[in-house]
């Protein structure tokens, strides 16, 4: 997801519990970093805990961007961590917009150990691989749009082309 957040357009207000993405430097971002006890993770840090829930009580999306641990016609969404879970269905539950899922081919049809949502909950599939014949067929059933992941080098979109 901290790629996703690299390519946004801007200005726009991001609401996170990604730690790594609090510090990337932003122009035009306006970011709300979610309260709470930060899990040490090597591919990352996040927020959670019943302090980053709470805020997401009070708050509302027009979207919502959601790296995941798995994705599959068997579970649906899920992550291998349970406070990850926790904080995917709260953002889930209080988005008035799209749910886009970012999951790499390492995840497609893989299934992790706790619960985000039905397929049906997501409107867009975010990938860098076509997904195998059986979740293909579960996300075209549940009207999900696959957009290919581009491939190239990360640049924000106010980044001049020589930034690269």
């Amino acid at each position: 997801t901290l790629e996703v957040f690299r390519h946004l357009a801007v200005p726009v207000t991001v609401i996170t519990n990604n730690v790594l993405a609090a510090l990337e430097p932003a122009r035009d971002v306006e970011l709300i970093l979610l309260g709470g006890h930060v899990r040490p993770d090597p591919t990352g840090r996040t927020v959670v805990g019943p302090f980053a829930t709470e805020l997401l009580r009070r708050t509302f999306a027009t979207r919502a961007v959601l790296g995941v641990g798995g994705v599959s016609a068997e579970a649906g969404v899920t992550t291998p961590v349970a406070a990850e879970a926790e904080i995917a269905t709260r953002m889930i539950e209080h988005t008035r917009g799209p749910v886009v899922v970012v999951a790499d081919r390492s995840k497609l049809g893989a299934v992790t150990d706790f619960a985000v949502c039905p397929l049906e909950r997501v409107d867009v599939l975010v990938t860098d691989a076509e997904p195998p014949r059986v979740e293909a067929l579960a996300l075209e059933r549940a009207q999900i749009v696959v957009a290919p992941a581009e491939h190239r080098t990360a640049r924000r979109p106010d980044e001049p082309d020589s930034a690269r």
